[in-house]
């Protein structure tokens, strides 16, 4: 997971120090999430036991369980800062007592005591509720005692307005806002709401209300926003499955809509056991106002049934968010990581060395929609007699047609605001120029910044880009300091800026 343009300072996963709050002021708000759904614990459950000929379950001798494997896991990827857990659903297979005894020992495994993971966000799956039955109360009876035994304390989940809760508990310690949200209340079997999910106007009344509230808080502002559901708000055509008919959430556009008018970053998901990540930023041309940026939407796999569909294993999320408030910008990098079962000759491996590994990741860095408000300037047409290029076309044949370029997004590093990625880019050749190749690059920017020594034999694509990347609180001249191996020499210089929104 760690390469030259993705690196982290190790921090606490506990309560923010002083040292922390410091760097959230000059660096934005940087928060790594555990993002787990559909764990199934029952008969289809992946981890704890085997399935004997006789239908029982053999758990001892070594037979891992799922939130040591998490752990050991984690152990192994570079630290992101303070953390906290999202589960979206599908703890049990059938909500019977022992599933969901085995499932709370899992979160609390993961979330309790002095080596937490960090706090638990969780909503119930469509597993999670008792669709045998016709009333609502009866049907999430279990998952309200589930929730209530899970946090120690009683959750009295009868008024349909607390299927939509907003957790305003973490914003000092972990500069997060949840939202929490029951898709699965009225999963019923027998009647077309047996695969769907829903959100009822009650329900959504509920959320608007609350974070109408919590506008009212100075400190809201720079919080990450993540909200949690089980169902896809969004079938997109790879999981839309024939004869299921429409499974997403109803009413979800008026979820999408409160969601993005409060400025949510982050839609977490579960459902389909597939993991997919896209982005929500459509717009209607009957509306006036448009959301100032996109909704990311990660959709998680299954981290541990075995009905797994599409070829796809057991999967987790590992979620890096930045979100800087001045600039309205954000970047999330979302790493999937996937159980290995099997060797690469296909042989089983023993129980006792699954392990986890990356199956992809999706980093991607979002600007508001509109960034820029000013005007243009007036121009005119070129006119040789009062627009000389000689020194544009000097600087061409000096740097051998290479010419440094920078990239500004947000910085996944806690204590740091923006990162710049710089490069060599080179221009069409033109006469005068030697067939020259660049066999070092060393990348500068002042006595605060470490220096990039790169030479032609010590990076991934020798004599092209020569990329690195710096963390920095402020602007700053960078410099590019261009060997060839010919012996020509070239000082080049870029600036980066810090980027904020034009008042």
């Amino acid at each position: 997971m760690t390469n030259d343009e993705d690196k982290h300072q190790e921090g606490s996963t506990l309560p923010l120090s002083e040292d922390l709050k410091r760097q959230d002021q000059l660096g934005g708000r940087s928060l790594r999430i555990i993002h787990l759904s559909d764990l199934h614990f029952g008969p289809e459950h992946q981890f704890g036991g085997v399935t004997t000929p006789q239908g029982d379950v053999f758990t001892r001798g070594g037979y891992p369980s799922l939130a040591k494997l998490i752990r050991e896991d984690l152990r192994t990827v570079e630290s992101g800062g303070r953390q906290i857990v999202c589960i979206t659903g599908d703890l049990t297979q059938t909500t019977a007592i022992g599933q969901f005894r085995q499932a709370k020992q899992c979160c609390w495994d993961l979330c309790d005591g002095k080596d937490s993971l960090g706090p638990l966000a969780i909503v119930p799956g469509n597993h999670d509720v008792d669709w045998t039955q016709h009333e609502r109360e009866p049907r999430i009876e279990s998952w309200q005692t589930f929730l209530g035994q899970l946090r120690r304390t009683y959750v009295d989940l009868t008024d349909e307005a607390t299927d939509a809760v907003v957790r305003t508990d973490l914003i000092d310690d972990y500069g997060v806002i949840i939202a929490e949200i029951n898709s699965c209340s009225y999963v019923e079997q027998g009647t077309e709401d047996a695969e769907r999910g829903a959100v009822t106007p009650n329900l959504l009344d509920a959320l608007e209300t609350q974070l109408d509230a919590v506008k009212s808080d100075e400190r809201a502002a720079s919080c990450v926003k993540v909200a949690l559901v089980h169902h896809h708000p969004i079938l997109i055509p790879e999981l839309a499955e024939p004869g299921r008919g429409y499974e997403a959430i109803l009413n979800s556009a008026l979820l999408l809509q409160i969601l993005g008018r409060h400025g949510f970053h982050l839609l977490l998901h579960g459902h389909k056991h597939v993991p997919f990540t896209f982005t929500e930023d459509s717009r209607s041309a009957r509306e006036r106002d448009v959301d100032e940026y996109p909704l990311f939407v990660v959709c998680g796999g299954s981290a541990g049934s075995q009905s797994l569909e599409h070829g796809c294993p057991n999967t987790y999320n590992i979620i890096d968010i930045k979100w800087l408030p001045g600039a309205k910008q954000y970047r999330c990098r979302v790493e999937t990581r996937k159980l290995v079962q099997k060797r690469e000759n296909g042989t089983e491996l023993l129980p006792t060395r699954w392990h986890w590994t990356e199956l992809s990741h999706d980093d991607r860095s979002f600007r508001p929609v509109h960034p820029y408000t000013s005007e243009l300037p007036a121009w005119r047409d070129f006119d040789p007699a009062l627009d000389d290029i000689s020194l544009r076309e000097k600087q061409y044949l000096e740097n051998y047609c290479a010419v440094p370029t920078v990239s500004v997004r947000p910085s996944l590093n806690p204590g740091q605001a923006h990162e710049a990625t710089v490069e060599i880019r080179y221009h069409p050749p033109k006469d005068g120029v030697p067939d020259a190749k660049i066999r070092s690059v060393r990348w500068s920017a002042g006595k605060r910044h470490d220096v990039f020594d790169l030479k032609e034999d010590l990076v991934a694509d020798p004599g092209r880009h020569y990329r690195a990347a710096f963390d920095y609180y402020g602007s700053m001249l960078i410099q590019a300091s261009v060997v060839w191996d010919n012996g020509h020499t070239a000082e080049m210089f870029i600036y980066a800026h810090v980027e904020e929104i034009d008042k």
